[in-house]
Formats: structure tokens, sequence, C-alpha cells
């Protein structure tokens, strides 16, 4: 199975604690996304997030796996939480449908939504037509020469 990971973001908080002021809303309580792209305003994060080369590559195995082990397809976002004390990773949650399929995240990787929806519209219609196929025959009879408790079958 083919996997790629977009670039880590980082939320920008103004507390020790991410409020939901802070992950959503901007200033007087207006939307902190762009009205024509629907990304979130670049004051309220950093992409890519500012971590080291071991760190994503943690992350990136962290999310493999979940990914992988959840059967997700198409597109999800994971989220992490990093304790700054021990620097360890953890996973804290998977949003298997982001909102805008967290597009924002793949353009610095070269992908524009375009480039993504057109991979998720292929990987669907492949994901379908496997299903499809999944028709099962047998040109022998196995139990042919079984011997059950009272002879032959």
């Amino acid at each position: 199975m083919q996997f790629e990971t977009s670039v880590c973001e980082e939320l920008i908080k103004s507390v020790d604690i991410l409020s939901f002021k802070d992950k959503y809303l901007s200033g007087e309580g207006k939307c902190a996304c762009n009205e024509k792209t629907g990304e979130l305003n670049s004051s309220t994060r950093k992409v890519p997030a500012d971590l080291s080369k071991e760190v994503t590559k943690e992350i990136e195995e962290i999310a493999k796996k979940a990914f992988l082990g959840l059967n997700c397809s198409g597109v999800s976002r994971i989220d992490f939480l990093i304790d700054q004390n021990t620097n360890k990773t953890y996973l804290c949650e998977i949003n298997t449908i982001p909102g805008s399929l967290s597009f924002h995240l793949w353009k610095p990787k070269g992908k524009n939504f375009t480039d993504l929806t057109t991979r998720l519209i292929e990987l669907a219609l492949k994901k379908h037509r496997e299903k499809n196929n999944l028709i099962l025959t047998y040109t022998s009879n196995i139990l042919q020469n079984f011997q059950g408790a009272k002879g032959k079958l």
C-alpha cells in the first residue's frame, strides 16, 4: 500500500494549553480561516512545524502504523502531542475526514488541492473496482474425498 505524509503543522497557542479561541478564532471572534481558500491564517500556525528530523520521522512512523492499523484510506489528519519535558510523542486522535482535507499541509510538498482531490478520486475508483472484482469461484470440490464420522459425504 502506498503511504504518503504531508508536512506537520504546529498550532500557535496564547497560553500553556491550546484554547478554542487559539484554534478557531482570531482577533474579535472572527473565523481564523481565509474565506477564499479555506486555509487557516498563518498567524495561528507554523507550517511546517518547528520539529527536528528525528521527531518528524517518529511522527510519520506512528501515523503510518495508526493509519494502516485502523484500515484507513484517503486522507486523514492525525494529531499528536509532544511532552516538552520528556520529548515523548503521543498520538492524540485521528480525524478520518479532516476539514478541507487539510490540503494546506500538502502544499509544501508540491500538491495543490486539485492534485490532492484527483488522487483521492483515483484511489476511491480503484478501491471500488477491487471491491467489485472480489468474486470467488472453486473449480473443484475440496470435500469430495472427505471421510466424515459416518463415512463418505
